[in-house]
């Protein structure tokens, strides 16, 4: 109903396989998500680091001009589309299709053929991080918290009446990251749990905060409405 009334779905590997139940389907996705997908599993196979070579999406995602090659993890995933609305959109190695985008009424589904969100979690990928970022936005999909560089990493835990930041920069190098949280305006304190000490924030279409992190550094902030 979701996709059917105009949203976006993205979903990697064997979505659909078994229900509540443990019941498997004997078509991969089943349970009628082969129709919202548009395509099925031809094959799957285990592969350590497969490669999906992707296709121009400029429609879809216009800061993606060119063909790009982004990493998977895991599994490939061969797939077949089942309907005219179904299109290729990325092709493993061998040219089978890792990567499907379907119309199902007012919305729109794609299947991945391989765990890229994984791939890019071990690995921190530049090429996969933009094209997970650019998923977002192509889903109209709006995150809690933002930061800039892609060695950049922000997780949130909520405690009564307060929140905490952990902010941490993979890189290799020194990075001024700066972290935007959407939150209300509102007039907050910003303690950083290492120092003890307060840090100073701005606020422009959310909460910025702004932290200096050498290599694999981390910063913790508790971050309270006053």
């Amino acid at each position: 109903e979701f996709v059917r009334h105009g949203g976006k779905l993205v979903a990697e590997v064997r979505p659909g396989w078994s229900d509540e139940k443990g019941q498997c389907s004997e078509m991969i996705p089943g349970f009628g998500l082969q129709e919202v997908f548009g395509c099925r599993e031809k094959l799957i196979r285990e592969r350590r680091k497969p490669k999906l070579h992707v296709e121009s999406l400029q429609e879809l995602m216009p800061s993606l001009t060119g063909k790009m090659e982004i990493s998977g993890a895991v599994y490939e995933e061969a797939l077949e589309p089942l309907k005219d609305t179904a299109k290729i959109l990325a092709c493993f190695e061998d040219g089978s299709p890792a990567m499907i985008i379907n119309s199902y009424y007012k919305g729109k589904a794609i299947l991945v053929g391989s765990l890229i969100s994984g791939a890019y979690e071990k690995d921190r990928d530049d090429k996969n991080g933009k094209f997970l970022k650019d998923l977002l936005k192509w889903a109209d999909v709006e995150t809690l918290l933002g930061m800039d560089g892609d060695k950049a990493e922000g997780r949130i835990m909520e405690g009564l009446g307060y929140k905490i930041l952990f902010g941490f920069n993979h890189g290799s190098k020194k990075a001024d990251i700066s972290f935007c949280l959407r939150v209300p305006k509102r007039e907050y304190r910003i303690l950083d749990l290492s120092s003890q000490t307060e840090v100073n924030w701005s606020y422009e279409n959310g909460l910025r905060i702004r932290r200096e992190l050498e290599s694999q550094e981390v910063c913790i902030l508790k971050i309270e409405q006053i």
